[in-house]
């Protein structure tokens, strides 16, 4: 059996991680993401202009930038086309920064941390990337995906 994984062993770095300062527009945004979703990164960090990472902007937070004002009073919502993104609206709307849309970071981890700690903190916190500290410093992200691809590899090893 393996020992212990650690979340450095799984760690993204931020180099390789879509990444914008928190005043960069939706449009930005989409355009990276859209360059980096083949790769299986469909969210974006954001940081200050102390390159400290403030948010992470995902794809929950970019449908709501992009769905109309107006829809989100209705309980069943409204029949909206994929035409209407078209619009002059949609236009504003894609300019928005997105600092006004990010989910602000409430927790990180550590790169020494084992991966069942930062699996446990995903759980109790409800996020699917985590990012990861070194030295007080940023280093990376680990994701959810990842650690269960991990947990699944353990648990047929088991078996095997």
């Amino acid at each position: 059996m393996k020992g212990e994984k650690r979340v450095k062993d799984l760690l993204i770095p931020l180099s390789d991680y879509p990444h914008l300062p928190f005043w960069a527009t939706l449009k930005e945004a989409l355009i990276q993401l859209s360059s980096s979703s083949e790769s299986g990164m469909n969210m974006v960090l954001v940081f200050n202009e102390a390159y400290r990472l403030v948010g992470i902007l995902t794809q929950v937070d970019i449908l709501w930038g992009i769905e109309p004002k107006f829809a989100r009073h209705y309980e069943d919502g409204v029949p909206v086309f994929w035409s209407d993104l078209l619009t002059q609206s949609a236009r504003k709307r894609i300019m928005q920064p997105i600092k006004e849309l990010m989910t602000p970071t409430k927790v990180t981890v550590d790169s020494n941390d084992s991966i069942m700690k930062a699996s446990h903190i995903m759980l109790i916190e409800n996020q699917d990337i985590l990012a990861v500290k070194e030295d007080d410093r940023i280093v990376g992200v680990i994701r959810l995906e990842d650690i269960f691809r991990e947990v699944i590899e353990l648990l047929v090893e088991l078996e095997g």
